[in-house]
């Protein structure tokens, strides 16, 4: 017969078990409460890894830290301003174009011998759609003038991002002023033992942000002298400086060749109807091939991701939390790809041990607190 007694699970187990898998489901609500503050420090820290090269060195010209820290905030506050100013007034420019030559436009469309009847787009804009788009024409002035309340609501939308950028930045620059103070002091937390193996970890997760902040330029120039070369070649202005602005966009992975795009659009549109539709078909395939074959050769080289998991990982951030998730989607799968490849190297390494103790009985293995295996003999 079987004796259950010995077979039975004792309570302390079982109780045990029970308060982890409770103490686990309520760290993950705390978590999920608290995504926003998560979601603005994992941006924060990911800026600071990014800009902490920038102090460094201002602090090897004998500069103290504050000082570096400030510097480096500057420059960043004077580069954005300045892209500002520099995109506003061509963009201003390209829209009050576009809206004097709306009703234009709009005749070149219903026109058979338009630009866009040779493409086959005129037999779309027949009937009721030729009157409904020609009675919107005339509307749009006033939609403007009484859109008082729509107004209001993008105000609030623009003061809201503004403080969410403000509080990024405060946050940015405090990490690059106190991060070799939070570092240490996580250092304190872990034991001695395992200390040098946690600032591998550490060493290798910033290689792999690094390696992502290469790649995502590198996609980035792509991108930008593609849609630099179309713009030349149709004639568009400000070729160069819309190029500038895809470079920038086209940053966030998935989707920001599209986001980039549309005022581009807008601007060769301004130009002709031809223009615009070629620059559109260009981003179209462009973000097909830059998501799906560029990124991730590129990524696979940089962060040593697999293309596979490049674009799970960007998928999927894309899907939990929109743009912002897939800007961190890359970096945050390459910190863990090294975590896990640690624990595997480990792992492996504890077996190597185990079996070389069975094969060499003469012989002890000792960690020095390095995370290396000696040898010795048992006779030294």
């Amino acid at each position: 017969m079987v004796d259950r007694k010995n077979n039975s699970i004792p309570l302390k187990t079982i109780f045990a078990v029970d308060g982890i898998v409770v103490s686990t489901l309520v760290l993950l609500f705390v978590a999920w409460q608290l995504r926003h503050l998560l979601e603005l420090l994992l941006v924060s820290g990911f800026l600071a890894m990014i800009l902490a090269p920038g102090v460094d060195i201002f602090m090897k010209t004998g500069i103290k830290r504050l000082t570096a820290s400030l510097l480096v905030s500057l420059m960043v506050f004077l580069l954005f301003i300045g892209l500002f100013f520099l995109f506003a007034s061509p963009l201003y420019d390209a829209g009050i174009k576009l809206t004097t030559q709306l009703p234009h436009l709009i005749n070149q469309l219903k026109s058979p011998k338009g630009p866009l009847s040779k493409i086959a787009f005129h037999g779309a804009l027949s009937g009721s759609l030729q009157t409904t788009i020609t009675k919107a024409v005339p509307s749009i002035a006033s939609a403007v003038e009484g859109a008082s309340s729509t107004i209001f609501s993008v105000i609030g939308v623009v003061l809201s991002g503004l403080v969410g950028i403000i509080t990024i930045a405060i946050v940015t620059f405090l990490m690059l002023l106190q991060g070799p103070a939070l570092l240490e002091a996580v250092a304190s937390l872990v034991p001695q033992s395992s200390l040098e193996r946690v600032r591998a970890i550490a060493k290798d997760a910033s290689i792999s942000v690094f390696g992502f902040v290469v790649g995502n330029l590198a996609t980035s120039i792509v991108a930008a002298s593609v849609i630099y070369t179309t713009l030349r070649l149709l004639g568009v202005p400000f070729a160069l400086l819309l190029s500038i602005w895809v470079a920038l966009v086209d940053l966030i992975p998935l989707v920001g060749g599209l986001l980039a795009g549309i005022p581009i659009v807008g601007v060769a549109l301004a130009h002709s109807i031809t223009a615009a539709v070629v620059v559109f078909v260009v981003f179209i395939v462009y973000q097909e091939i830059e998501n799906h074959l560029l990124s991730p050769i590129i990524m696979r080289k940089t962060v040593n991701l697999s293309p596979l998991l490049v674009i799970v990982s960007v998928i999927g951030g894309s899907e939990l939390d929109g743009v912002v998730g897939a800007l961190l989607a890359i970096p945050v799968a390459g910190v863990l790809q090294v975590v896990v490849m640690d624990i595997i190297k480990t792992k492996k390494q504890q077996e190597t041990l185990v079996n070389s103790k069975d094969v060499e009985p003469n012989k002890s293995f000792i960690d020095d607190n390095s995370g290396s295996v000696q040898i010795k003999n048992l006779g030294e």
